[in-house]
């Protein structure tokens, strides 16, 4: 009895420390956060290669009315679009000390992802959009926070530039969230990922036209076990291939139609009931893209727009049957590797 008692008031106290440090606001609104990033710019652009450090920078914003400095270590991430070849600047990796932001609204968060203008903001801006759309459909996935970064060089040997940013949420305090836990290494097949999110991803990277994703390989996607259910689910991430983004570095060109259905060769009716699913939010991520104020210019928005109502047209038409069909056409229909 005395060893359950000390169990359960070890298991309040971690509870209470959790609550003490429990993530902030930060993901909860959508309005653009304006921050100013201080390091050694020259540093950080230089290291680039397999090995990256952290490099000491200084993180400010406002809160309320008051500037708020928040010391972090920075370094550069990601595979191909960290290369120097690839971005102009590198997607970053920041580090907080948990006393640092106790307090902030990057409570909680002692590590975050930014993606950062790589060959222009209008990209960062339409993958922001789509990890959003993407919310609209689906009941897990990674939140954002758009940002408005001001780069400062510690040493003064550069201008300050600023540009368009987003934060994603890590994916401990995603799980947390999401009341499950982040399966690395899962080794499934897509059978046993639950089949009404399995058919959402698919659906979705049809609509945005990205292949660049892979449950097998585990490839830009997390797999969580959501307490109280049977079948894990996965959640994508890194859209930046997808046509819907159309980043110059991915060079398929503009009549390659990237739209392929990728999912499991369900029965067809019920293949019918998640478009519908789809299509019932369409305003909603019309809408979005619509209002959101961070847009380049007006033509920006009107070209994303415009991939996305194709995209609706032709579930609208025909569910987009003939790509559905042409993939189950080539795997085998009932398909369930």
């Amino acid at each position: 009895m005395k060893k359950i008692l000390i169990a359960i008031s070890l298991l309040l106290l971690v509870e209470f420390a959790i609550s003490q440090e429990s993530p902030s606001g930060l993901f909860e609104s959508d309005e653009i956060l304006e921050i100013e990033l201080v390091t050694d710019m020259a540093a950080l652009q230089d290291d680039r290669g397999k090995e990256v450090e952290y490099h000491p920078a200084t993180l400010r914003y406002q809160q309320e009315g008051v500037m708020v400095e928040v010391a972090s270590e920075i370094r550069a991430r990601g595979n191909f679009r960290k290369q120097p070849q690839v971005c102009e600047f590198p997607p970053l990796k920041l580090k907080f000390g948990r006393q640092a932001i106790r307090g902030t609204i990057f409570a909680g968060q002692p590590e975050l992802k930014m993606v950062s203008h790589c060959q222009g903001d209008i990209f960062v801006v339409r993958e922001y959009l789509l990890y959003r759309a993407y919310d609209i459909l689906a009941d897990y996935c990674l939140k954002v926070r758009p940002l408005k970064v001001t780069y400062t060089d510690s040493r003064d040997s550069f201008p300050a530039e600023t540009h368009f940013a987003f934060f994603l949420e890590h994916q401990d305090v995603a799980q947390h969230r999401m009341g499950g836990q982040i399966i690395e290494d899962s080794r499934l097949l897509p059978h046993q990922i639950n089949e009404d999110n399995l058919t959402t991803v698919a659906l979705f990277n049809w609509m945005i036209g990205n292949t660049d994703w892979d449950v097998t390989l585990e490839k830009n996607l997390r797999v969580i076990q959501v307490s109280g259910k049977p079948a894990p689910y996965i959640i994508p991430y890194d859209f930046d291939w997808s046509a819907a983004v159309g980043a110059p570095y991915v060079g398929l060109g503009d009549t390659y139609d990237r739209r392929l259905y990728r999912g499991l060769c369900i029965d067809e009716r019920r293949y019918r009931q998640w478009v519908s699913h789809v299509l019932i939010r369409k305003e909603l991520v019309l809408d979005l893209y619509q209002e959101f104020d961070g847009w380049p210019s007006r033509r920006d928005r009107r070209e994303a727009v415009e991939y996305l109502q194709e995209s609706f047209r032709l579930l609208e038409t025909n569910g987009g049957l003939p790509y559905y069909r042409t993939r189950c056409e080539e795997i085998g229909t009932g398909n369930r590797e």
